[in-house]
């Protein structure tokens, strides 16, 4: 029933995204491209039609309001085409925040053609972010960096997969070296298996590292997106401590969640604060379709 209903929202959605930002594309017709199924009621698929109908219309509003309605009719669960257009949505509303997260879960997708446009979306909202808050930029008050580290910084330099083909691909000819070192006779085997062995040791071991290091890193690292226009980074969990400005559409780092109701982050600086949960947004949601 899962993958019916997510059959249903993804595939008359990618007709929808391209990559000028607040504009979705109107249904092609012809071989090779998918059609929007008819759909009666107000069933995820019902509502994404309508939704497509007025958003051509150019009624944006009302098609913007029977996304959100989609979505919730399926319980919170992302289709990442689906989230694009409501970070299309929120753009245009001036949300600039809320459109940077959606954007950010939508760049996620592991459909190519989603990803590339909500990451070009996501590039786009961040320089009106900063167009917005420029006086307070240059004034110092606000500070946009999301970088998180040296130690992030070089184990996200490649992919996980990639770094453990890596490890796997110099691991082979290290171990087939070590074998003929060890075991080999003839003397000219042991010394080609020497030679073998040291010659990919290095770089096996810094595959390994990386690799290792992505997955702790992977684990480890939890971040979100300052969704509030005017959200604050309190010096406690409490809505009347010290605060400064926390700027809108930042990605931090989210350390803890507490009971009531502040998340704990650290910002590029490695300075820590707390923010209420309501001004952030995990970019780990608990479901996907």
């Amino acid at each position: 029933m899962t993958r019916l209903l997510a059959i249903a929202l993804v595939l008359p959605v990618l007709l929808s995204v391209r990559p000028v930002l607040g504009e979705q594309q109107a249904p092609g017709s012809g071989a090779g491209k998918l059609q929007t199924a008819p759909a009666d009621g107000d069933t995820p698929q019902a509502l994404f039609s309508r939704a497509n109908e007025a958003w051509f219309a150019g009624r944006h509003d009302e098609a913007c309001t029977l996304y959100q309605d989609a979505l919730d009719q399926v319980g919170g669960r992302l289709s990442p085409p689906l989230v694009y257009n409501l970070g299309n949505c929120r753009y245009r509303e001036g949300r600039l925040g809320e459109a940077m997260w959606h954007f950010a879960v939508a760049a996620r997708a592991d459909d190519p053609q989603v990803a590339a446009r909500a990451a070009n979306n996501l590039e786009t909202t961040r320089k009106a972010l900063v167009e917005k808050h420029k006086k307070k930029i240059e004034k110092g008050i606000f500070r946009y960096d999301e970088s998180h580290g040296i130690a992030y910084a070089l184990f996200t330099l490649l992919g996980g997969t990639l770094l453990l083909v890596l490890f796997l691909l110099f691991s082979v000819p290290l171990f087939a070296g070590l074998f003929l070192w060890t075991f080999a006779r003839s003397t000219r085997a042991a010394t080609v298996g020497r030679i073998l062995f040291l010659s990919v040791l290095a770089p096996a071991l810094l595959a390994g590292a990386l690799y290792f290091g992505r997955a702790v890193v992977d684990a480890t690292y939890r971040f979100g997106i300052v969704t509030g226009q005017e959200a604050r980074l309190l010096d406690a969990p409490s809505s009347d401590a010290t605060f400064r400005p926390l700027p809108e559409g930042l990605e931090v780092r989210i350390l803890l969640h507490n009971e009531n109701g502040f998340y704990k982050l650290q910002m590029s600086d490695g300075r820590t604060g707390y923010a209420s949960d309501g001004e952030v947004r995990p970019l780990d949601p608990p479901g996907t379709l």
